[in-house]
This record gives C-alpha cells, sequence and structure tokens, in this order.
C-alpha cells in the first residue's frame, strides 16, 4: 500500500504536466512559428516564392500567423520590370499590409475557405508600357478556347486626312449595343456558404510611361469591400479622386457592387467627370480565365473644360465618347477594346486668341497586343492636325502628326528656329492646292532621348518645344 500511494501520486503529476504541455504545445508552436518567420531567412523565401509567381522581385518586411489575426504579411513590394526600372523610380506595387482571415472552423476539418481578405494602403504605378508588353507576350494563364461575348464589329479602315506615315492594322468600331449586362441582384435558392471579401482601404493606382515624364493617370482613397465567393451580396466602392494628367477630374465618387454568382458587377452608376456626365459599367466572372467586359459612355453633351485646362481652355458645342473593353483577365493576350471620341465645334485658346474648328475627333483601339490610335483630327480653316500612332508589345511606339496650315503661318513657324533647313521654311511640303502646306511631326527615339522630327529625315525638336510649333499659327 505505500508503494502504491506513493506511485499514484506521481502519476497524478505526469498527468498534470502532459496536460499542462498539451495545452501549451499549440502556444509555443505559434510562438516559434512566429519567431521563425520573423528571420529574414524565410522572409526571403517567401519573398522568392512571391517572386517566381508574379514575374518581377518581391521583399517582404515582416509576416506573422495567429488565430485571431489570421496570416499577415506585411511591407510587400513588388519591383518594376527590369527594362522599366530606369525610368519609373517607384515600385509596380506597395503594400502596407496584407491579411488573409480563414473560416478555422472549416480549416480544422480539412477545408481551406477564406473569410476576408484584407489590403491595406496598396500603392500601384502601372506603366503603359507593360500593359502592351502583357496584352502581346500570353503571360498569364492560356485563354479559354471559345472567345468572349462579342463587344465589338469589324470597320472600315479611317482616314484622317490620309496616310501619314504609321502603319495600322484593322482595328474594330464599337458597338453600343455591347454594354455588359446588368441586372438587378436577385435572391437564389442555392445554400450557399458564408459570403468571402476582399477589403480594400486607402489604395493609390498610378498609370504612367516609360517614354514620358509624369504621371498620366491617377486615382487615389479608393476604399472598397468586394464580395467575391459564397453567397449574394450587395456591396460598393468608393474613390476620392481621380487625375488625369494633373488635372483633377473627379472627387468622391461611389459605385455599387454586386455578387450574384459567378459573376460581379460594377455599377451601373451616373459619375461626373471634369463637368461631364458620364455612365459606367463592369462585369467580371469568376470562372476559369475570369471573363470581363466594360464600358464608359458620355452621351452628347455641351463641354467646357477651361477650369481645368487654363492654357488651352478647351470647350465645344457638343461632345460625345465611348469606351468599351472585354477579354479574360487572368490572359492579358485576350484583352481587347476600343475608345472613340468626338467634338462639335470645338474652341482652343493659343497664344492668348481663341481658335474654332470644326470637328475633333479620336479613336483608338487594343488588339492583338497593340494599343493604336489610327484616326485623330482636328480641323479647323486656318490649322489642321492629322495624325496617327501606335505602342506595340515591345514597348516601342511610333506617331505621325501632320500639321496642315497657310503659306504664311509656315514662314511664322519656321522663323521661332534656329535649327539648320528650318528658318527658311523647307521643311513643310506643298499639298495639291497651293493654298496649304504641311509638315509631318514624327517621334523619333534616338540614342540619350526622344524628339519630334521635322519631316521624313529632318532637323529634331526636343519634345518640350512642340508648343513653339503650334503657337504661331495664332498670331
Amino acid at each position: 500500500m505505500p508503494d502504491g500511494a506513493a506511485r499514484s501520486p506521481r502519476r497524478k503529476r505526469w498527468i498534470l504536466r502532459i496536460l499542462a504541455f498539451a495545452a501549451l504545445a499549440p502556444f509555443l508552436l505559434l510562438l516559434l512559428g512566429n519567431l521563425a518567420l520573423a528571420t529574414p531567412w524565410l522572409l526571403g523565401w517567401l519573398g522568392h516564392k512571391i517572386s517566381a509567381r508574379c514575374g518581377t522581385e518581391a521583399t517582404i518586411g515582416s509576416a506573422s500567423c495567429t488565430p485571431w489575426g489570421g496570416v499577415f504579411l506585411g511591407d510587400l513590394t513588388l519591383r518594376q520590370p527590369p527594362a522599366l526600372q530606369a525610368a519609373i523610380d517607384r515600385p509596380l506595387m506597395k503594400v502596407r499590409g496584407i491579411r488573409v482571415i480563414p473560416r478555422w472552423e472549416r480549416v480544422l476539418k480539412g477545408e481551406l475557405e477564406i473569410a476576408e481578405v484584407h489590403i491595406d494602403g496598396p500603392r500601384i504605378v502601372v506603366a503603359v508600357e507593360m500593359l502592351a508588353s502583357l496584352a502581346s507576350s500570353g503571360t498569364g494563364v492560356p485563354a479559354p478556347a471559345d472567345p468572349p461575348p462579342a463587344l465589338v464589329a469589324a470597320a472600315p479602315s479611317p482616314q484622317a486626312g490620309g496616310d501619314v506615315g504609321v502603319p495600322t492594322v484593322a482595328v474594330p468600331a464599337p458597338d453600343p449595343s455591347a454594354a455588359p449586362p446588368v441586372a438587378p441582384l436577385e435572391s437564389s435558392p442555392v445554400d450557399w456558404p458564408e459570403t468571402s471579401w476582399i477589403v480594400i482601404t486607402d489604395a493609390d493606382f498610378q498609370l504612367r510611361s516609360a517614354a514620358v515624364a509624369g504621371v498620366l493617370g491617377e486615382i487615389t482613397g479608393l476604399e472598397a469591400r468586394i464580395p467575391v465567393a459564397g453567397k449574394p451580396a450587395p456591396s460598393s466602392m468608393a474613390l476620392a479622386r481621380v487625375e488625369l494628367i494633373g488635372r483633377n477630374l473627379a472627387t468622391g465618387i461611389s459605385l455599387p457592387l454586386a455578387w450574384n454568382p459567378p459573376e460581379l458587377r460594377v455599377g451601373p452608376g451616373d459619375l461626373t467627370f471634369a463637368g461631364l456626365q458620364v455612365k459606367f459599367a463592369a462585369v467580371a466572372g469568376r470562372m476559369p480565365g475570369t471573363p470581363f467586359a466594360v464600358e464608359v459612355t458620355v452621351p452628347s453633351q455641351p463641354f467646357d473644360a477651361s477650369p481645368l485646362f487654363k492654357q488651352l481652355r478647351p470647350v465645344a458645342d457638343q461632345v460625345e465618347a465611348l469606351v468599351q473593353g472585354i477579354g479574360w483577365l487572368r490572359a492579358p493576350s485576350s484583352w481587347r477594346g476600343v475608345a472613340q471620341v468626338v467634338a462639335a465645334r470645338p474652341v482652343l485658346t493659343v497664344a492668348g486668341e481663341a481658335r474654332r474648328f470644326d470637328e475633333a475627333r479620336a479613336f483608338a483601339a487594343l488588339q492583338g497586343g497593340v494599343f493604336q490610335c489610327p484616326d485623330f483630327r482636328l480641323t479647323g480653316e486656318r490649322l489642321s492636325l492629322l495624325g496617327n500612332g501606335q505602342v506595340g508589345g515591345n514597348g516601342q511606339g511610333s506617331a505621325v502628326l501632320r500639321m496642315v496650315v497657310p503659306p504664311d503661318d509656315a514662314a511664322n513657324i519656321s522663323r521661332r528656329f534656329t535649327i539648320p533647313g528650318v528658318a527658311d521654311g523647307s521643311v513643310f511640303k506643298p499639298l495639291e492646292t497651293p493654298e496649304r502646306v504641311f509638315l509631318d511631326l514624327r517621334w523619333i527615339s534616338y540614342s540619350g532621348g526622344q524628339g519630334i522630327e521635322l519631316g521624313e529625315g529632318g532637323p529634331v525638336v526636343p519634345p518640350g518645344e512642340i508648343g513653339r510649333l503650334v503657337a504661331p499659327v495664332a498670331n
């Protein structure tokens, strides 16, 4: 009895120790796991995995995992592709933190189900050259064999005052009837799982070009709670400001969101940009390839952008525009779209004088990895500008702008330059009618910079002096 009594307390102590260790083991493993996640080696390994997935160098500042906070990655940075790092000094993406919160009850059953993904403070800087390269390289998953629904139809090649030297490809024309269908959210009898969300806070997006200094477009202060899986759910997104080439086009934008499996719809929404009434609608399907469609429409209306552009002070009696895009989001080579803008009787202020034109028109298309503007025209009695250009999948671009003016304006323009071959006006060529001469302004790239070539093989003017070519026509 004494020996059995002695062994009994020892067994109890061992049992208590085992139970205590079993209770503390998860916390110890959690502590050790988070200590490991804080080591430079493991952070570097995670960055390497993300780099392999994204195709560009990635770094992570911190990482952690807790039952109450989910999986967290802090200070995630994706560098620009090597070809763009010298021209664009900001990362492709920099995020303060990404937090993934799973549904732990499903994880304990061996099923991974995400409740929310929080993306805090993403700063994204994308170059147009990168988009053109993606659209032609086939990067991403292959597009499904069946094409997406027709968005655009073929149209005859535009006649922008004749060919001015940039090769063109067959491009589609907009089809106003092909707007993304937007239907109200319908209740579903299906027993869907709980809705999963992507929550974005304080996001900024910039569009830049490696060939042009400054920001082309910017969206700041994006806040959104986006439903992406599970049962149908409504939501909304908000944008603090939208800018284009440094001009504030709109503030305080709000758009409805609706998740109705397998589609996420944005809009339709009525917005105001630069004083214009704009209609916006978009849809994306959560299925192989992630098909998407988007349409922006500017109904015919008067236009006055003089508060935004205080030098040119553009106004027009009527303006209308249409932008459409379609493809598979994960297959950039499938992206295609069109944009068309028409303005009736526009007025621009040049050298302090208001100049009236008959018409302004521009048409652009993305197809086959080539972004092209085959038709640009601004036609008036004493000055007409006709042009086209394109940016290919390799990031290389070409453009030509034909200036048509009377001979006396051509002489006035020539006198403003000391470049050999310009002062005598010889860079201008006569048209069939003696009352008009023309000059082709060709965008070229050369070692150490870019410039405007005055006619094929002619002298080169720095890009910043292009305004001096146009200003004299108002004198």
